[in-house]
Formats: structure tokens, C-alpha cells, sequence
């Protein structure tokens, strides 16, 4: 069975659409169309302070402007208990722990190895420990979990990159 392309385009309604976004969006949508796979659209509005419906409606009109449609829209804002839901998983494995009401991801293991195309096997027997909040304390998910969340249960299997265009067969546009 062939595996179909799925590439999204995960903006956050904090500002408007600028060059940058615009750009990443068509590579992702050119991506998808040239192996006759999906675009995504998530609208990544987990922060609810910032996230404004201007935003929202300035991306999509954006987005319909330059001519780029999607094939499903997902709203991360709506999906909130998704997120918890995964947390209380991951809780429930011993891989996360809750304190004063934000969940945390817990560092076990024992290495992790990864063959690299340019260096080879690199291996790290531990990881930087940068930030290990998964919801915060307001119930509302970090951006970092949701995005791995939803890019597993959406099937995202090509994530927007500027070096994808090279991978793009011109000649189908």
C-alpha cells in the first residue's frame, strides 16, 4: 500500500500572515500537490491571551488569495482535551507526572541513537533538559506537546521545510 503525503501548514493567530509564513505554506502545499497527497491546515491558537480572530480570518483570506487550499482545517483550541487526554496516557506509563496542576514529561531512559545521513550513529545518553512542561497549570496544553500530539494523530508525514521545493517535480506545475 502507498503511503499517502501529508504535509500541514500550523500557523499561530498571534499576527498576521507575513512573507515567511506565506512562503512556508506554499512549499508544503506544492509539496502535497505534486504527489497528489493532502495540506493540512492547524490553526495553532493554544495561546489563548495572544490568539485573535483577525488573525484567523486575515490567514485563511490570505491563504485563499494566494490560491492555496486545504484539504481538512483543525483548530488546536478546540482540541484541548485531546491533549489532555494524552497527558493523563502518559501519566498513567509513568512518563509524565502532575504538580500544583500542570503535567510534566519525565527524562527516563537509558540512551537514545539515531543514525544521522551526514555524521552516522550519533548517539546521546541524555538530553538537554530545556523545558518539560506538557499542560501548563491553566489546563491548557505547551505548544511544543500539542504540535507532536496532533501531527501523530493527523498523519503528518512531511513536515514544512524552504529545502523542500527542491524535492518538488516541477514539471507537474
Amino acid at each position: 500500500m502507498e503511503k499517502i503525503v501529508k504535509t500541514r501548514f500550523a500557523p499561530s493567530p498571534t499576527g498576521f500572515l507575513h512573507i515567511g509564513g506565506a512562503r512556508t505554506a506554499l512549499f508544503a502545499w506544492l509539496y502535497a500537490r505534486s504527489l497528489g497527497g493532502k495540506f493540512i491546515l492547524r490553526i495553532e491558537d493554544t495561546d489563548l491571551n495572544r490568539s485573535k480572530q483577525e488573525y484567523v480570518d486575515e490567514i485563511l483570506d490570505s491563504l485563499s488569495w494566494l490560491g492555496l487550499d486545504y484539504d481538512e482545517l483543525f483548530f488546536q483550541s478546540k482540541r484541548f482535551d485531546i491533549y489532555r487526554e494524552h497527558a493523563q496516557k502518559l501519566i498513567s506509563q509513568g512518563k509524565a507526572y502532575e504538580k500544583d496542576g500542570a503535567v510534566f514529561f519525565k527524562y527516563v531512559f537509558d540512551k537514545i541513537v539515531i543514525n544521522d545521513l551526514v555524521r552516522g550513529e550519533i548517539e546521546f545518553k541524555e538530553l538537554p533538559k530545556t523545558e518539560d512542561v506538557i499542560i501548563k497549570s491553566d489546563k491548557t496544553p505547551a505548544y511544543n506537546f500539542a504540535c507532536v500530539v496532533d501531527d501523530a494523530l493527523m498523519g503528518i508525514n512531511c513536515v514544512e521545510e524552504a529545502k523542500i521545493i527542491f524535492l518538488i517535480p516541477l514539471n507537474r506545475y
